[in-house]
């Protein structure tokens, strides 16, 4: 990979803080209308996930109850607490979704996550031996990865992976 010279580098910079400006200028109501309608649907679909798993009598409402959880989750993690975390809304002074504050519904802690997410992965990106994401635990995800025999079973870890994902993301951290 070619590195860059000084004065690209100082030019790279200087249009990445023009990017982060500019975008940070169109933030407004459109993006806390966003995130506040999120927190209602996925705040929705765990209460009626729990009520439907609870008072479920047949397999069909039951199901549903799974599956509306299951998107509360999903949101909750990966949509709002992912990008909650990032420090995304802190400019809306809102306590609910203030990075510093913000604990979600994870088995991984906030902090925790910050730190090898935010600070290694985003900081190290696809860089060998220092981004966690590149090498997770039994998973190759490149060729400058040493390969063992143990990666032949690797679509298996991966169905494993997928079925407990933040367990293995906790187990990984720390």
């Amino acid at each position: 990979m070619k590195e860059l010279s000084e004065s690209q580098l100082i030019s790279f910079r200087k249009e990445m803080i023009a990017l982060h400006d500019e975008i940070s200028s169109q933030l407004g109501q459109e993006d806390a209308d966003y995130i506040n309608m999120l927190s209602k649907v996925s705040r929705y679909l765990e209460i009626t996930g729990r009520l439907l798993i609870h008072f479920s009598l047949d397999p069909v409402s039951w199901s549903l109850g799974v599956l509306n959880l299951s998107g509360h989750f999903i949101l909750e993690n990966m949509e709002i607490g992912h990008n909650v975390l990032h420090g995304q809304y802190d400019w809306m002074n809102d306590p609910k979704f203030d990075s510093k504050t913000y604990e979600w519904d994870n088995v991984i802690s906030g902090d925790l996550w910050k730190k090898e997410h935010n600070g290694l992965h985003h900081a190290f990106t696809n860089i060998v031996g220092k981004d966690p994401d590149v090498n997770y635990g039994v998973f190759r995800m490149t060729d400058k990865v040493t390969w063992y025999p143990y990666h032949l079973f690797q679509p298996v870890g991966v169905l494993a992976n997928f079925l407990a994902f933040e367990y293995s993301i906790a187990l990984l951290s720390g």
